[in-house]
């Protein structure tokens, strides 16, 4: 597996931006509105969340890492070009929203336009992920040195630690016998989810992070449907797809940790303190 990763940042964040959360100040609501949650920073160095996901992931073992990021963010490359991590080469690539659109078109489209401004990738593997999920030294370890060409992390529902309304709004996915994926089911109900436990009534949950052979994956991403909702071509979607033509293409890697996860304002003071150790350290 190719040391190379990919963080999908061009979100708008919206989500977050129209959350309420009480216990934060004015100036604090204020740069919540100004820049991507990614770069919301914390701690006494006030580093920012996608500082720990580098992190990381260059402890891990990667040195290649593409940053995706949309056309209206003025934070993350300034950042990073100014805070170097040593022994990272970090570079972005700017997901260009149609103009028919007043956002970024998703995350299929996003992962094919990072791809697309590094041609050198496009016979590679690599590991992708989001930028508001703080994955874990280990999990970017087991797909890195995993020998699948395709491969994801199956998380375990109940190590997740958050509460219950939340996990019901997280993917669940079912595997074969051999343990390759076999679906990820969206926001499932309850049906899908008890159909989804295996025999020791675990549930396995995606948290969007990959790793692919770019050779596989990018014609699925190019010919990702427009999600009939939330009107975005979504990497979910391409995964599915691939793997429908192509069974047991993607292993599924099983792991019990929880995932600080940012989705709304008040995950910021929660992620903090789940970060600590690793403000602390870093």
């Amino acid at each position: 597996m190719s040391a190379n990763l990919i963080i999908l940042a061009g979100g708008m964040s919206s989500r977050m931006k129209n959350s309420i959360d009480p216990s934060l100040d004015n100036e604090q609501v204020q740069k919540l509105q100004d820049k991507p949650k990614s770069m919301i920073t914390v701690g006494k160095t006030q580093k920012p969340f996608l500082y720990f996901i580098l992190k990381n992931a260059h402890t891990a073992g990667y040195s290649e890492v593409i940053i995706l990021i949309n056309e209206k963010d003025e934070f993350t490359q300034n950042y990073f070009t100014q805070n170097t991590i040593e022994g990272l080469n970090i570079t972005f690539a700017v997901q260009k929203i149609p103009k028919e659109r007043s956002k970024p078109l998703g995350t299929a489209d996003a992962l094919m336009q990072a791809l697309d401004s590094n041609p050198g990738w496009l016979d590679k593997n690599f590991t992708v992920c989001n930028s508001d999920n703080i994955y874990s030294e280990n999990v970017f370890k087991l797909l890195l040195r995993n020998p699948y060409p395709n491969s994801m992390i199956d998380y375990d529902r109940d190590s997740l630690r958050v509460e219950p309304s939340r996990v019901q709004a997280f993917s669940v996915i079912t595997k074969n016998q051999n343990g390759f994926l076999t679906e990820i089911i969206e926001k499932p109900n309850e049906e899908q989810v008890a159909k989804a436990m295996d025999k020791n009534r675990r549930v396995g949950v995606s948290m969007n992070i990959f790793s692919l052979s770019a050779g596989q994956i990018y014609p699925y991403l190019n010919s990702c449907p427009i999600h009939t909702e939330r009107n975005e071509k979504e990497l979910p979607v391409a995964i599915k797809n691939m793997i429908k033509d192509h069974p047991e293409a993607i292993y599924a890697i099983p792991v019990s940790e929880e995932v600080p996860d940012l989705t709304y304002k008040e995950d910021i003071k929660i992620v903090e303190d789940q970060l600590i150790d690793q403000i602390d350290n870093y």
